[in-house]
């Protein structure tokens, strides 16, 4: 991140295995051309995920406050839901590690946890919301009209 040269306003992680979509390279691009100055991060739509919700799976989700119903939420357990598969670009509390393009300035504020040691499980949840507490995060659908962000939920206790 520091060596980063000056000039440079966006820093993207992408995973080696990830395949995109014709077009998401152009549609993150031009998200980033009109995003507001306190956005600080987007991630790629992933749409070969499914957002598969049944009532029997869900109970006791529920009971134990892992719902998975509300899109791209970290809720009172620490679980973080779903933030894939989306028709329209959507604002978030949560974005991948290695799948999203953050606003450089970011890293003035915060680094990655070295404590999280190989695959780093759950370091993008832990690193991204806190970054979601000062800027706003996204979730960019790929599509040409996708522009008008959904509001996020502002129901979960901080």
């Amino acid at each position: 991140i520091d060596a980063v040269r000056p000039e440079i306003d966006l820093i993207g992680f992408i995973d080696d295995d990830m395949v995109f979509e014709d077009g998401a390279v152009e549609a993150m691009l031009d998200f980033w051309d009109r995003a507001p100055q306190d956005m600080g991060g987007a991630s790629f739509n992933q749409p070969d995920f499914e957002n598969n919700m049944s009532w029997l799976k869900s109970l006791p989700q529920r009971l134990f406050f892992i719902d998975n119903r509300q899109f791209g939420q970290v809720l009172r357990s620490g679980f973080n839901t779903p933030i894939w598969n989306t028709e329209d670009d959507r604002l978030v509390q949560w974005l991948g590690g290695g799948y999203t393009v953050w606003r450089k300035q970011v890293f003035d504020q915060w680094r990655f946890d070295e404590w999280f040691a190989g695959s780093g499980l759950w370091e993008d949840v832990r690193f991204s919301y806190g970054v979601g507490r000062k800027y706003q995060l996204a979730v960019v659908a790929n599509k040409d009209d996708a522009l008008a962000l959904r509001p996020r939920n502002h129901q979960v206790a901080r």
